[in-house]
């Protein structure tokens, strides 16, 4: 194990060798994108098309890391057709395939790697294999980054996912708000903020009930309650709620495209905790690539909506 849950230990951990493998490949040209995988080929695939038609794509170093297999019973020919499509891929970008000679889990094997990037870049895009990309995703992240690294007392970072509500504006344009609800599908991370997160204790739940029900209530939602709950005390090992947690007792915002930017596949029941449903089904991806940065504020509109939405889920919405 490379963090302790039992305690307030700090939860991303770089590793020597994977800091050095970055810094030997990283152009310093836009944030590196570190993709975490193991064995759902088509999903992977699915992701790479699409982050192939980004604007400004080979800008970007990217790094898939893929957790050994447990066992030696996998599809070889996956495998092989994987790393042929990788070498097509670097015609257009500068992509690297990290395959792991041990079996970290998938939070592990994307957190520590996730680490190291930011240990040399203090900042890093961080996708799963079961999502999808706008073409504008990678360009909206990089400027989220940017904005949290100016103003990292007011902001987290940047993340992709809004859930499918109505569009803010009448003519369907996509501005960036402020959002107390982090996704962690498809995220931007900067260092500052990254060193710091630690595993949630019971004290620290304690202190949400007695001082933050009112705001998680109103900005998160009361689902959230049992997710909290259970990694507060180290029976849910879940990464984005840590990162609920330390942006609720810092007073953090984070930084979240009006129309969503990120679409996940994997409610297919083919993921590691993943059920099947289309509750957060994303039906299409818009093609927008600008984004008006001149105002980044909260908005209570979205937010209530997005309160709402999850309120319907937890009481069996769609499934």
């Amino acid at each position: 194990m490379l963090f302790d849950k039992r305690g307030p230990q700090r939860m991303f951990m770089p590793e020597s060798w994977t800091v050095d493998y970055v810094e030997e490949r990283f152009r310093e040209l836009r944030p590196p994108i570190v993709i975490s995988f193991f064995d759902r080929y088509s999903h992977l695939n699915c992701l790479l098309e699409t982050i192939l038609k980004s604007k400004n794509v080979d800008e970007y170093d990217i790094f898939v890391v893929q957790d050994a297999h447990p066992t030696t019973v996998h599809d070889k020919k996956e495998q092989e057709n994987l790393k042929i499509r990788i070498a097509q891929m670097r015609h257009q970008t500068a992509i690297h395939f990290v395959e792991r000679e041990s079996n970290y889990g998938v939070g592990i094997n994307a957190r520590s790697f996730g680490s190291s990037a930011i240990e040399v870049a203090d900042s890093c895009i961080f996708l799963e294999d079961d999502l999808e990309v706008a073409p504008g995703f990678l360009e909206f992240a990089t400027e989220g980054i940017s904005q949290a690294l100016k103003n990292p007392h007011k902001i987290l970072g940047v993340n992709g996912y809004m859930p499918p509500l109505p569009t803010q504006t009448k003519d369907g344009s996509i501005s960036p708000i402020l959002m107390k609800r982090f996704h962690g599908w498809g995220v931007g991370h900067i260092g500052y903020h990254w060193k710091q997160i630690q595993w949630p204790s019971i004290q620290d739940y304690r202190l949400l009930i007695d001082h933050f029900r009112d705001e998680i209530n109103d900005n998160l939602g009361p689902d959230v309650w049992n997710m909290i709950r259970g990694t507060c005390f180290g029976v849910l090992d879940a990464g984005d709620v840590s990162v609920w947690v330390y942006c609720l007792l810092n007073r953090l915002s984070v930084i979240t495209p009006s129309v969503s930017l990120t679409k996940n596949n994997g409610f297919d029941g083919s993921g590691q905790h993943s059920v099947k449903t289309n509750a957060f089904d994303i039906k299409t991806l818009p093609t927008q690539t600008e984004f008006d940065w001149e105002q980044i504020k909260e908005s209570p509109k979205m937010i209530k909506k997005a309160v709402e939405f999850r309120n319907l889920m937890a009481v069996g919405g769609e499934k």
